[in-house]
């Protein structure tokens, strides 16, 4: 394929084609359409190689059919057999060019057409208004497709006239990018310098960069801004209202918000569903959603699964939901999400044999599947089983299973399996296996695991703090007291811990290990030391220096 650079320019860009041919090149050219509709790639081509004449008309009609049958490539070729013509692209062409480098997604060829769009005139006066809009809009996609949001943004700026679509193009590119901040600066620009009429969809990118940056002030503005233009009760609105007070922990305001849009659609309630919320409630929201006619899905069930790890549920809840989700759903656990939702739910409730049947329902088992087999409590070697079944285990595979056996106690197995896999251990899997020592009052795997993580991170208190428990488990003060030194050393003063201990009708009362407690607290603080000698030295009560929370 020739560079672009090296074509000579075309005569001046005009936006109409060619009257010069003859009246035949109309019918030709209808003809040619009709057919590269009806007919296959290769015989439109080799009809319009076989013309008399080409002209714009002839090459945009085979350009689009090679879009059609998706060769993007051929498209391309086509555009440069163009350039070498005595025809001159239109409007038109630039579309469908652009397109085809769209699904190329090749990065310097796109730069190369654009700098030839620039050098030609294309940009500097030769197209008409609603041209440009046009073709600048589609250009700036495709920089936001190939990852290149500074260069879309500077075509953006460099817009002489934006509409609607231009703006929510450049901020859904930015949003997907993660650059929440700078799609803000350009709402608020829009809404501040241009005459443009916000739309739903750019409320809805506005609202999508405020709650993925967690910014609920410029939230609860936009919010004003929606209600002032009335379309507070619009399902794309709403949607992104829901999830910005989800994510914000605000259940309450999302709840208001859910019940005044007009027509709650399912992303509205899975938004919802997916918050902070306790099992009891998630289920609350979900019979209501059934109660409006809104038909649940996949990522609604997931949602749901989520929830069940409440423990004031039962596991028949789980059960239940278990059973809706196979009537309802098609293949509900050919999903992972589905499928580890429901996983840890049985779990969570100790029903390991339903567990285990939950992934053994999946038809095609990904690694995904296989991570939460793995995982599976109580089934060692099922684990080791599926493992096997690995063609090319990958560090995420070998660390569930080294996970796995540390639980169990198979502390050799898990070494060897550490000092055989064709991977350098990461900290996730030194951090498992220094729990499982506290776990089991390993102190030689908790030493090596503990080492070895002081080598990868120095400033992670929490390896200090695990190892300091496991020396405090097997009563040594010393080392306890050594640690803890050596991390004030590495990491600087941990920030303070707090205990508390609650009293029928008098809620909770809190204090701290460190020496600064308020005079208040002394009373029950000696009362629970006059306690714990009473138990220990009467009743034979052993003592447990740390009790993980998990």
């Amino acid at each position: 394929m020739p560079l672009l650079s090296s074509l000579p320019p075309p005569p001046p860009l005009t936006t109409t084609s060619s009257s010069s041919s003859p009246p035949l090149s109309i019918r030709t050219n209808l003809s040619f359409s009709s057919i590269s509709k009806t007919h296959s790639l290769s015989s439109t081509l080799r009809l319009f190689h076989l013309l008399p004449f080409h002209d714009t008309v002839t090459f945009n009609t085979a350009i689009s059919a090679a879009l059609r049958h998706r060769r993007p490539l051929i498209s391309v070729r086509l555009f440069l057999s163009l350039l070498d013509s005595a025809s001159h692209p239109d409007p038109i062409t630039f579309r469908l060019v652009l397109t085809a480098v769209s699904e190329l997604k090749n990065r310097a060829l796109f730069v190369q057409i654009h700098g030839w769009l620039v050098k030609i005139g294309g940009f500097g006066g030769s197209l008409c208004e609603s041209d440009l809009l046009v073709l600048g809009t589609k250009m700036i996609g495709i920089y936001c497709m190939l990852g290149l949001e500074r260069d879309a943004l500077k075509v953006f700026d460099e817009m002489p006239h934006k509409d609607e679509m231009a703006y929510s193009t450049i901020m859904v590119g930015l949003n997907k990018a993660g650059l929440f901040d700078k799609a803000l600066k350009v709402f608020v620009e829009m809404t501040i310098h241009d005459n443009v009429e916000i739309n739903p969809h750019l409320y809805s990118s506005a609202l999508n960069a405020c709650s993925c940056s967690s910014n609920l002030l410029m939230g609860k503005q936009i919010q004003a801004h929606v209600i002032k233009s009335g379309f507070e009760s619009d399902p794309f609105v709403g949607t992104g209202l829901v999830d910005l007070y989800t994510k914000n922990g605000n259940i309450n305001c999302a709840k208001i918000v859910l019940f005044n849009i007009s027509e709650p659609n399912i992303i509205s309630w899975n938004k919802f569903l997916a918050g902070n919320l306790t099992g009891t409630e998630c289920l609350e929201l979900f019979s209501l959603m059934r109660e409006s006619g809104v038909i649940p899905d996949k990522i609604t069930f997931g949602a749901v699964f989520q929830s069940l790890k409440d423990p004031n549920l039962s596991p028949f809840v789980t059960k239940q939901l278990h059973s809706l989700a196979l009537k309802m759903i098609k293949n509900p656990f050919s999903d992972v999400f589905v499928t580890s939702a429901l996983f840890d739910a049985y779990i969570n409730k100790g029903c390991f044999s339903e567990a285990k049947s939950v992934v053994e329902q999946m038809k095609e088992k990904d690694d995904g599947a296989y991570n939460i087999i793995i995982q599976g409590a109580g089934l060692v070697e099922k684990g080791y089983k599926y493992f096997k079944y690995i063609s090319n285990p990958t560090i995420n595979h070998c660390a569930c299973l080294i996970d796995m056996l540390g639980r169990a106690g198979r502390h050799k197995e898990a070494i060897g399996i550490l000092t055989k896999m064709p991977f350098s251990p990461n900290e996730n899997i030194y951090s498992s296996l220094l729990a499982a020592s506290c776990s089991y009052k390993n102190i030689e795997l908790g030493e090596y695991c503990a080492k070895e993580l002081f080598k990868l991170n120095k400033k992670d208190s929490g390896n200090y703090i695990a190892l300091s428990n496991l020396y405090a488990s097997v009563g040594k003060w010393d080392k306890v007291r050594e640690i803890r030194k050596l991390m004030r050393f590495e990491t600087g003063k941990k920030e303070r811990g707090v205990s508390w201990i609650t009293r029928v009708n008098e809620g909770n009362i809190i204090f701290s290990s460190e020496k600064n407690v308020h005079y208040s607290q002394f009373p029950l603080i000696l009362k629970i030391r006059l306690t714990y000698t009473h138990l220990t030295k009467y009743h034979n009560y052993t003592q447990v220096n740390y009790l993980p929370l998990n």
